[in-house]
């Protein structure tokens, strides 16, 4: 098919294929909108928009002639007919072909009408039409905005007033945003741009859409425009990133306005309602977390609880099993619909389990407990990434054959009993790397809740930090230490007894490095931390939440007063032996792999933990033992934390090596002679300044694509101008 575009604009000499397109869009110039309602007077710049406005008209008619039951309490069950309201609604002009990584443009040259209907006209936002009084009516009961002229001049008051502001105030952020999006200069190869990058870059660090099956057509506009917002962090166009925080802003706000029907909303290939919605608010909360902008990164905060409320009220925690591989000889047609049928199992589980992973990250960059219960989640574990990634059905049906795949399908809460027993290297569970990031963020939110108990107290159900070092170390012996041998060092031999399969990374570090940043947040909060010395040196950047400062010394059980410099506090050892293994896995980092969402926290807990080394002890270089420098070599962690074979800790137990009474602080000593070299020389030499200004060029450069790494170099700066003043060994 001939896709030359053969009709230009005289005015801004865009080319379409279609000359009904241009005519389209040539309205855009004169403001033109001849497509009028004759019901309310209104009027469109396109026709197909005009349709779906008269079909409000004729849905609140057909409301109005019926008896309105059960208004009020929920709202949800007033939105019965679902299937009229995805097709009046949620309607988007079809395409042909599904998402393609071989696929140069993805998608029509008129994306932004299909994004956006009426784009450039007077219309609310996508979805924000369900705004209009007359839908509103019809979803809510007539009590909410009267259509009646003798009930409105009945309704007066501040209520009236209330919900006609209200209503106002949508109306102007709508316009407000399209007049934005209208002088921004986004077209239909930039959104193509930013997609094809959130494949490339995003998906396969945060693999939570299925990029072979994924079709844009069954695809709800938040959820695509928080796809593009993330994907324009990587495209290397001027004002991209401004474009994308546009396209964010809007998604967001049909997500606020818009939820109750997108909630009921199931795609074709869906496995149950309300997946999109809750991948929508996945997505839009990681771009969120991410951002330079403080205004939008606190909506990460406030909103990340509302990804797990939305997956429960849609039933979307009763995931099915996964379909197992069909019998041979099957036919294509029938093996291609057991593909879609596992794939849609699995994105419905990872779609919430995505949720987990991001509530660990926001946990640790707020310094705020969890949202979520982790230990009792009742997901069942992920499936295998090999059979997740397949291309095709024959890949993905060879991929479900390997015995790597063959993986155990059991709730989480029973995979952390595992993992919290002593016997799980001997009896250890062979899972997926996306469920065992799961479980990292698990033990991060048990980090959180531990340091908000404050340390030496108790509280009823916490986990100690004993039971969460001996997880944390199942975790390492089991799934990790064999994948230093996969990193791109000739010192480093692979061995492997856990006992499992032989396992095929493809991505060493992003594990590697959630551990150590894991633990690291065990021996120092790292946010807390900033907070106080934020308290004890004022002209130092502000937290990455503004409010983050002031709620860590609020609700801080810690019993040191504000007033006190907290570098007379130093950061325990093994936090600063976590900090420096980080640096030295930075390193080595491909650049294809430092596009994973947790790394740019990762980088800032190692600053702030070598920054906090440097002012306690007043020196900018350490030496460590000399069969201890290469500390990705295997190191032995266990030692590391205090973890004698019998399972008891030296630092928690008190015990000495001759089984008496040991104090913290001399168990601390004790280990840094053990680990720590001389000043004489006698180690090897470790600069901490020269280690924190490498973690600067990685914020602005490697990580640099995720808009906070700017504000964490501010902040790590900051940290290098105090720690310059100190010098020696």
């Amino acid at each position: 098919m001939d896709r030359d575009k053969r009709f230009r604009c005289r005015q801004c000499n865009r080319a379409y294929t279609k000359l009904e397109h241009l005519t389209r869009h040539e309205r855009t110039h004169s403001n033109a909108r001849p497509f009028r309602c004759e019901e309310c007077g209104r009027s469109f710049g396109r026709g197909d928009v005009l349709g779906r406005h008269k079909r409000l008209h004729a849905r609140s008619r057909d409301k109005a002639s019926q008896p309105i039951v059960n208004q009020g309490d929920d709202a949800l069950q007033t939105c019965s007919d679902v299937s009229t309201q995805n097709e009046n609604v949620l309607t988007m002009p079809p395409f042909e072909a599904p998402f393609s990584e071989d696929q140069r443009t993805t998608l029509d040259s008129d994306i932004l009408d299909w994004f956006i209907p009426d784009f450039w006209g007077s219309s609310s936002l996508p979805l924000l039409e369900t705004l209009d009084p007359i839908h509103l009516q019809s979803i809510h009961g007539t009590g909410l905005l009267p259509l009646d002229d003798s009930i409105v001049g009945q309704e007066t008051g501040a209520g009236k007033a209330a919900m006609h502001q209200s209503y106002r105030l949508i109306e102007d952020l709508s316009k407000r945003l399209n007049a934005e999006l209208h002088n921004s200069g986004i077209t239909s190869s930039f959104l193509d741009a930013c997609l094809q990058e959130f494949f490339d870059r995003i998906s396969p660090c945060f693999p939570v859409i299925h990029r072979p099956t994924f079709l844009p057509r069954e695809t709800i506009p938040p959820l695509l425009l928080n796809m593009v917002a993330l994907g324009s962090l990587f495209v290397c166009l001027p004002d991209s990133a401004r474009k994308g925080e546009m396209l964010w802003r809007l998604g967001h706000s049909a997500v606020a306005t818009s939820w109750q029907t997108l909630i009921t909303h199931r795609g074709p290939r869906d496995a149950c309602d309300g997946v999109q919605l809750v991948l929508t608010a996945l997505l839009g909360q990681l771009f969120a977390l991410l951002s330079s902008n403080e205004s939008i990164r606190t909506t990460a905060f406030v909103w990340h609880g509302l990804g797990f409320y939305w997956a429960r009220t849609c039933g979307m925690h009763a995931v099915a099993e996964l379909p197992t591989a069909p019998l041979m000889p099957c036919p294509p047609q029938e093996l291609q619909a057991h593909w879609h049928r596992w794939t849609a199992v699995e994105t419905q589980k990872r779609a919430i389990l995505g949720h987990y992973i991001l509530d660990g990250l926001i946990s640790q960059t707020s310094g705020a407990p969890a949202s979520a219960r982790h230990l009792i989640n009742s997901l069942r574990t992920a499936g295998s990434d090999a059979v997740f990634q397949a291309h095709t059905a024959d890949d993905w049906l060879d991929q479900l054959r390997q015995p790597e795949s063959a993986l155990p399908d059991m709730p989480f809460s029973e995979v952390y009993f595992s993992v919290f027993a002593s016997t799980y290297p001997s009896h250890p569970l062979n899972l997926s790397d996306f469920s065992i990031f799961v479980i990292l963020e698990g033990l991060q939110s048990l980090v959180s809740d531990l340091h908000e108990i404050g340390a030496g107290k108790l509280a009823i159900g916490a986990i100690t930090e004993r039971q969460i070092i001996r997880a944390l170390l199942n975790i390492y012996e089991v799934h990790l230490r064999h994948r230093l041998g996969s990193l791109p060092s000739p010192s480093n031999p692979s061995s492997s007894s856990s006992g499992l399969p032989p396992h095929k990374p493809d991505d060493p570090f992003q594990l590697l490095l959630r551990w150590h940043t894991v633990c690291l947040e065990l021996a120092l909060p790292t946010a807390r931390f900033y907070s106080f010395l934020c308290q004890s040196h004022p002209h130092l950047p502000r937290t990455i939440g503004d409010h983050q400062s002031k709620a860590a010394a609020s609700t801080s059980t810690d019993p040191t007063p504000p007033s006190t410099p907290t570098t007379t506090l130093p950061p325990p050892l093994r936090a600063l032996l976590h900090a420096l293994t980080i640096t030295r896995l930075l390193n080595r980092l491909p650049f294809h792999q430092a596009h994973s969402p947790h790394i740019p926290a990762a980088i800032f807990a190692t600053a702030v933990t070598i920054a906090g080394w440097c002012l306690s002890h007043q020196k900018t270089k350490r030496f460590i033992a000399a069969d201890k420098h290469n500390l990705l070599a295997e190191q032995n962690w266990a030692e590391v934390w205090g973890v004698r074979p019998s399972g008891t800790e030296e630092g928690d137990s008190g015990q000495g090596g001759d089984g008496t009474e040991r104090p913290a602080a001399a168990a601390e000593e004790a280990m840094e002679r053990r680990l720590l070299g001389d000043a004489d020389g006698s180690g090897g030499a470790v600069h901490l300044l020269q280690e924190l200004n490498f973690l600067v060029i990685c914020l602005e450069t490697v990580v640099a694509r995720w808009q906070i790494s700017g504000v964490m170099a501010e902040m790590v700066r900051g940290l290098m101008g105090l720690c310059s003043g100190f010098r020696g060994g």
